[in-house]
């Protein structure tokens, strides 16, 4: 795939029609504001560093040359501003590219683009995630007073224009935006200082976009014979890039979701009951993030993905054709590359299936076996796109992105599961990791280090919280949790538990607003 292009970044999300979504958009939330240290002269540099551009309340959609009834939904982040890119010479540091007659200055910047495309209606089974990078990027902020605590100036976008060539999807994409090609584009900030002189500055900042997109679908792909030209307008708005701490959720063996603090002795907030709206509850088994849409999705013992607002616990049926068949069902994982799920049960078939939670499809993908052996797989996880390249714990192979990972029962260990056919190997080894029946794992997003719950505890019938050591190929016993997870099927301390176990930001206002909600214009 080939990007060209020559943008202006703080307009990234340029593609097309746009729909009101209300409280419940996955961007731009208000308590995560654009905070930029004073650059030394009383104000900020610009592009403000360690923040992005986004939507802040609306969806965005390619409708243009698509079938009646069709949609591509598209989930944008545009972050990683990168000096002195785009520009014709050398850029003056800070990104300041020009000093215009009328005052004020130009910045000249690259930058990350970010896309996640979803389709509906005829491509109801389209979906695809692109990575822009090298996008550049000119602005024109208009003077300001350097030193004052509030300062409030203009600032336009001067020229944005991209173009994607050889990608299996578009043969061409092209987008414009920019006062320099005749598209209005005006904006303003503020910014507001924190404290005394010196401190730092919440950069308040956003710009109303015009653009043009224009696409033509590629041969032999979903786009094939589709072309359209969209012209619209989208307004902007400067949000921090960095992330929000996450937070690990689990469910007890009373049905209840629960925070985890590691921190403090793997203390527990009980959130709510895993129940529907109409008060049925649900035996959630396995917990999965996307932190595209800002959904944690669920796998109860039956077969029955959820969605679970991660406020209330309160959560959504996701019916899928087809369902899900037999019972024990329990480890859930997201693919943040792909936007698929995976699940497997513990019983019956002992199958894996990949679920697509978009077009609400199931896809039984094999056994869980090893030599002709089923196997019980009862959590897994995909190592995360977002973790570091070389872990903390690494053993020179393991873990690898796009690589799924089983905790397996029969032998009390580690396990890779092939995702295009089930099958079990053991790149780590046989032996027992060290801790009793390890269940539900997860990666932790940032770290990469992989977390693990079991059903008992050394001291007591409790569960308890391990990490897994790639190198060591050994669980370490973090803490007692204040719950068990162990569901009594025929007697003794059998395994098919709760503790489902995923890593998610807190959302604040909007799980009650989003997830607990309608979600069907994502599902």
């Amino acid at each position: 795939m080939r990007n060209e292009s020559d943008v202006v970044g703080t307009t990234f999300l340029v593609l097309l029609t746009t729909v009101l979504m209300g409280a419940g958009s996955t961007f731009g939330q208000p308590n995560d504001p654009c905070v930029v240290a004073d650059n030394g002269t009383g104000t900020v540099t610009l592009p403000p560093e360690g923040c992005k551009y986004l939507s802040a309340d609306q969806l965005h959609l390619i409708v243009d040359g698509l079938p009646v009834g069709t949609e591509i939904k598209v989930l944008a982040d545009h972050k990683d501003y990168v000096c002195g890119a785009g520009t014709r010479g050398v850029a003056l540091p800070p990104c300041v590219c020009l000093f215009p007659p009328g005052g004020g200055q130009d910045e000249c910047f690259g930058s990350t683009l970010l896309l996640q495309l979803r389709g509906t209606g005829a491509l109801a089974d389209f979906r695809r995630n692109l990575r822009l990078s090298d996008v550049s990027v000119r602005t024109h902020t208009y003077p300001r007073t350097p030193g004052d605590a509030v300062q409030t100036f203009a600032n336009e976008m001067v020229n944005l224009q991209t173009i994607l060539t050889g990608d299996p999807d578009f043969d061409l994409l092209v987008i414009t935006a920019g006062t320099a090609n005749n598209l209005p584009s005006s904006g303003q900030t503020t910014l507001t200082r924190q404290g005394p002189p010196g401190s730092d500055f919440v950069v308040d900042s956003f710009f109303d976009m015009e653009y043009r997109i224009a696409f033509f679908g590629a041969q032999g792909s979903a786009l094939q014979g589709l072309a359209g030209f969209t012209t619209s307008t989208v307004r902007v708005e400067a949000r921090s890039a960095v992330p929000p701490p996450s937070r690990l959720y689990t469910v007890t063996d009373a049905n209840r979701l629960a925070v985890v603090d590691v921190a403090a002795s793997c203390s527990a907030t009980i959130l709510g009951e895993t129940k529907d709206f109409g008060g049925a509850v649900r035996r959630v088994r396995g917990l999965a993030y996307d932190p595209y849409k800002a959904i944690m999705y669920g796998m109860t013992r039956e077969g029955d993905l959820v969605t679970v607002n991660r406020t209330s616990g309160v959560t959504k049926h996701v019916p899928l054709v087809p369902p899900l068949v037999g019972d024990f069902w329990g480890g859930l994982s997201f693919d943040d590359t792909t936007g698929l799920l995976y699940t497997s049960d513990a019983s019956a078939q002992h199958n894996l299936v990949e679920i697509d939670p978009i077009a609400k499809t199931s896809t039984i993908v094999g056994s869980t076996a090893s030599g002709g052996t089923l196997l019980q797989i009862l959590g897994q996880d995909l190592y995360p796109s977002t973790a570091p390249a070389l872990p903390p714990t690494f053993n020179s192979t393991h873990p690898a992105p796009g690589v799924l990972y089983g905790s397996n029962r029969n032998n009390q260990n580690v396990a890779v599961v092939d995702r295009s056919g089930g099958a079990v190997s053991f790149p780590m080894g046989t032996q027992s990791i060290g801790v009793s029946n390890p269940q539900a794992i997860t990666f932790h997003p940032a770290t990469g280090i992989l977390y693990a719950i079991h059903d008992h505890f050394s001291a007591s019938n409790n569960a308890a919280l391990s990490t897994y050591d790639f190198t060591t190929e050994m669980a370490t016993e973090l803490c007692e949790l204040p719950f068990g997870i162990v569901e009594s099927v025929g007697g003794g301390n059998d395994t098919y538990g709760w503790g489902g176990l995923a890593f998610a930001p807190d959302c604040g206002i909007f799980c009650d607003g989003f997830e607990s909600g309608d979600t069907s214009a994502w599902m």
